[in-house]
């Protein structure tokens, strides 16, 4: 950034608290207009996005006993997509024999929150929508069988439903309608009913936005939306996802803290990280620290992402497929 963004910055950012009459302490103006400092990352809080889709870095067993032995991750995201790998057809039952093979190799003690999200191709033909509603569909034809195994599944804790709904590039959030925050709810209201009547005896958690602290697909207003139509009493927690920096946000009135101070609801960060092998250390000792600082009732913040097949100057994954295939955040963890 050069010396003249950085004073157009500041400029911009004091224009911010007057105009929203931010009380703000001169220690947390300080500490807003430049990086957080860079201190240990909050292990303890700490948990690790891991899909377990590519074979290409190994077998399951391979991957899981890396994330879970080496890196010692007792807190594992995985996800488990509705698609037609999965239910190829509504006349047929879903498959979860994807989901049996990462259980399988999991130790007894770690924590598994399962993301569910996607839409198989046969549910953009409207035919076969249950009562003219794709959110009926999506809780009938899906979730009502997922929590059915899931119930019996001892090792998964959590079940977040659906991921970033406000990402308006995301042709499954529109076939579901979720342009409109309302519509979203009542995917959550009906899992809340689900749960309820199958007696899950496991955490429901929102889908978080894309990032909250973010300008992007309205994030922050999306979830003001929601908590205004009571989305944070359906959920056992809260999620949301952190990219980026624009620490400011946490601090100005009616911003991130503000926001979240109305769910009193335990926080998941579900998805925080950062791109290239060379920076997701830098941005892990700065940001995380950060937060746990910063949010009340912080539970986790699940680092994305394990793995990915991108460059290594432009991935997220703490593994990647190149010649330098690993981050110095995962070298790091490792010790």
């Amino acid at each position: 950034m050069t010396k003249l963004s950085s004073s157009i910055h500041l400029l911009v950012f004091t224009l911010i608290l007057l105009v929203f009459g931010a009380c703000l302490d001169k220690e947390k103006i300080e500490s807003v207009l430049k990086d957080p400092p860079r201190k240990e990352l909050p292990r303890s809080k700490l948990g690790i996005n891991a899909f377990f889709n590519d074979s290409r870095f190994g077998t399951i067993k391979n991957q899981a006993d890396d994330v879970t032995k080496n890196l010692k991750f007792k807190k594992i995201r995985v996800l488990l997509r509705w698609d037609d790998k999965s239910h190829p057809s509504p006349k047929v039952s879903p498959n979860f024999t994807f989901l049996d093979s990462i259980l399988s190799e999991i130790p007894e003690n770690v924590d598994i929150i399962l993301v569910t999200t996607g839409l198989p191709s046969w549910m953009s033909d409207r035919k076969n929508w249950i009562q003219d509603n794709p959110r009926v569909s999506f809780i009938t034809y899906w979730l009502d069988p997922l929590l059915e195994y899931v119930k019996k599944a001892h090792l998964i804790k959590a079940v977040q439903v659906w991921n970033e709904p406000n990402d308006k590039s995301l042709t499954e959030n529109a076939v579901m309608g979720f342009k409109s925050p309302s519509n979203y709810y009542e995917l959550l209201a009906y899992s809340r009913d689900l749960f309820n009547s199958k007696r899950v005896n496991k955490a429901l958690v929102n889908a978080a936005t894309t990032a909250i602290n973010q300008n992007s697909n309205n994030a922050l207003e999306y979830n003001k939306d929601l908590i205004s139509l009571g989305a944070h009493r359906l959920v056992d927690k809260w999620a949301v996802h952190i990219y980026g920096s624009q620490f400011e946000k946490f601090f100005v009135k009616g911003g991130i803290k503000d926001v979240l101070s109305r769910v009193r609801k335990p926080i998941l960060v579900t998805e925080s990280g950062a791109r290239g092998i060379n920076k997701q250390l830098e941005y892990g000792e700065r940001v995380w620290p950060f937060l746990v600082e910063n949010l009340r009732n912080l539970e986790v913040i699940y680092i994305y992402t394990y793995t990915e097949d991108a460059p290594p100057d432009g991935t997220y994954g703490l593994r990647n497929l190149s010649k330098f295939p690993f981050s110095d955040l995962y070298l790091k963890l490792l010790n």
